[in-house]
């Protein structure tokens, strides 16, 4: 079904959200296992459709159930239904009660041998007289996709590249997807299974740089003997409690971290007193999110979630086990449709080199300099390269260029978001958002006063944007609202649509001289490096605001902190500096004139999302052999 060719993605999911530990309490924020379990089905699905429609094989699963028990019947089509809707051929072998132990091996046996059949699976647990660990080992590791046999469970604990179990793995997306931060923090596991509580551990604590991409968390594992004391006191000390213990409202508010995440794996059915049964977690729900900063509900939380990584589970079977030479075009151990760049921060250099050989499409962001070297180390296959990112410095043009290779990027989708963030940054550096804000906290917001915390207001005010594109342009049409005087730019020629915000063209020094905010969004070229340097900060006014969202480089940096520290202007609003991230013990970040982000300009749900689907579309469009349908491609032919 895969196909041979191979796409390298550098895309980062190491996203980090701070965990909630503010004084004023909320109740916790709700991770939807359903709604995040919709979007990963939803994901696999588009992969599994590109490799379908050009020609490839659809992943197979079966699954195996023993007996009549309601709620494995229940488990069972649920997965069915998954599968169906992501698109993996599947079916379900169902045996009687009193089938033997050997039959059952048998049947597994089969499937083991069938080549059509990339995942199976025995729905556990087994009828009484059959041994469930037995069974399990009868899977052949590369078709295991609950990830119970012990050549896979030895490869997560050496930290290498395996077949996880789907609940582990469910806890691990659910944690990443809701932007937890885990680097250093204390997790608590409260649960000893081999399938699920040990696994969950092993991808909480062991190193995110290895092979399982872990989260690096200081973790230890409870269970149910654990004296209800001692379990008290390491659960207050947590910033994650993972629960999977089976026992009802094992976990209450009193044991919970004000601000932890709680993730609840527990699902028990309960009598309530009108006779009916409901689900039940191992959680007090009700209680612990008074206090948690986050929290999975039960039912809603990790189990939708398990089914989503089985899928996921059964295409990364799927990938690897393609190993004729029509499916795999010859690429050792049927090498992946996809090798994927999961771990928190870019890709370090050698990872790249050593990882990109042959294939043929590369997806990459900004953070990841594509220059002759990578071009060299990929081979002479490599076909196109997708940035997702709208500005391509980063990218050598010229060696793509002699190598033929397509480029794409991702224009237009965030000139919204980073028009708004542009405008919020100047208002945070005019207006002293950020050091009121922190005023707060450090008790110094005593009484009002007529000038503390005042800042400069845009009404009235002449207003430079260097570079009038189309973030430039949109930047210009928000402050008009804000009652501006007058709106100057620079640009090579003039521009129709300034007439919309009476924008006047000017030359550079002049907009310097007369502008009381200087914005910038100019591309970065070798014209535009460091064209803010002394010599341009000395024309403007003493009490000018500086802000740039276009490129760090497009600022001497060292002139912009002198300029900062001798008053040569007011003060500054960086989305973007040199290097990126810039060092904690830089000179900016000790001026309390200076704002700066993270380069989020483009942070919003909507727009990543976006530019992550331009430029999957760039790269299948090449690979299907139609380029002319990329969505957005940079002309070097």
């Amino acid at each position: 079904m895969f196909s041979r060719r191979s796409i390298f993605s550098l895309v980062s999911q190491g996203f980090a959200r701070k965990l909630h530990l503010s004084k004023i309490r909320q109740e916790a924020a709700i991770i939807d296992g359903s709604k995040i379990a919709n979007e990963i089905q939803e994901e696999l699905k588009a992969v599994i459709n590109t490799c379908v429609n050009a020609g490839k094989k659809r992943p197979k699963l079966v699954a195996i159930l023993v007996g009549n028990h309601p709620s494995s019947k229940a488990y069972i089509g649920r997965k069915m239904k998954a599968a169906k809707l992501v698109g993996i051929e599947s079916y379900t072998i169902h045996l009687g009660e009193n089938i033997t132990q050997t039959e059952l091996l048998a049947e597994i046996d089969n499937l083991n041998k069938d080549p059509s059949v990339d995942g199976v699976l025995v729905q556990l647990p087994l009828p009484k007289g059959m041994n469930d660990r037995e069974v399990c080992q009868a899977i052949i590791p590369k078709k295991d996709v609950d990830g119970f046999h012990l050549e896979n469970l030895g490869n997560l604990t050496l930290d290498k590249s395996s077949i996880v179990p789907a609940t582990a793995l469910a806890v691990k997306e659910l944690v990443i997807r809701s932007k937890i931060e885990t680097f250093g923090k204390n997790a608590v596991v409260v649960g000893r299974s081999k399938h699920v509580g040990l696994p969950v551990a092993l991808l909480l604590h062991a190193d995110g740089k290895a092979e399982t991409g872990a989260l690096d968390m200081t973790t230890t594992i409870c269970h149910i003997h654990t004296p209800h004391t001692e379990l008290e006191k390491f659960t207050k000390l947590a910033d994650l409690v993972v629960v999977a213990a089976g026992v009802p409202g094992l976990i209450t508010k009193e044991m919970i971290k004000p601000g932890a995440c709680v993730i609840d794996v527990g699902i028990t059915r309960v009598k309530t007193a009108d006779g009916n049964y409901r689900l039940v977690g191992d959680v007090d729900y009700d209680g612990v999110k008074e206090v948690a900063g986050h929290i999975t509900p039960v039912p809603g939380g990790v189990g939708p979630m398990t089914v989503a990584m089985l899928m996921k589970n059964t295409v990364t079977a799927a990938m690897r086990n393609q190993k004729d030479a029509k499916q795999s075009d010859r690429l050792e151990d049927s090498k992946a449709f996809t090798i994927l760049w999961d771990k928190p921060g870019p890709i370090p250099r050698s990872e790249l080199l050593s990882k990109i050989h042959g294939v043929d499409a590369l997806y990459c962001v900004l953070t990841d300099k594509i220059d002759d070297e990578v071009l060299k180390a990929a081979g002479s296959q490599l076909k196109v390269v997708a940035s997702m990112s709208v500005g391509v410095d980063h990218l050598d043009l010229d060696a793509l260029k002699k190598r033929g290779i397509r480029v794409g990027y991702t224009p237009d989708v965030l000139t919204e978001a980073t028009a708004e963030l542009i405008v919020g940054l100047l208002l945070a550096t005019s207006r002293n958002l950020l050091q009121a804000n922190k005023a707060i906290y450090k008790g110094e917001w005593k009484t009002w006063s007529p000038r503390w915390m005042c800042g400069t207001g845009l009404s009235g005010k002449t207003v430079g944007i260097v570079g009038l594109g189309r973030i430039g342009i949109r930047v210009a049409e928000l402050l008009k609202s804000f009652n501006i005087a007058k709106m100057l730019y620079t640009s090579r020629a003039v521009k129709p649509e300034a007439s919309k915000f009476g924008g006047e063209k000017v030359e550079f020094n002049i907009l310097l001289k007369n502008s009381d905010f200087v914005i910038v969004t100019v591309a970065l070229t070798s014209e535009t490096k460091h064209m803010f340097n002394a010599e341009a900060f000395k024309q403007m006014k003493e009490t000018a605001i500086f802000v740039n969202g276009s490129r760090g480089d497009v600022v001497d940096q060292e002139a912009l902190i002198n300029a900062l520290k001798s008053g040569t202007i007011a003060a500054a609003g960086l989305d973007v500096v040199t290097p990126e991230p810039i060092p904690l013990d830089n000179e900016l970040l000790k001026l309390d004139n200076c704002v700066v982000l993270p380069h989020i300009g483009s942070a919003t749900i909507e727009t990543r999302d976006e530019m992550a689907r331009i430029t999957a579309r760039n790269i299948i469009a090449v690979l299907e052999g139609t380029p002319e349908n990329m969505p957005a491609q940079i002309n070097l032919m």
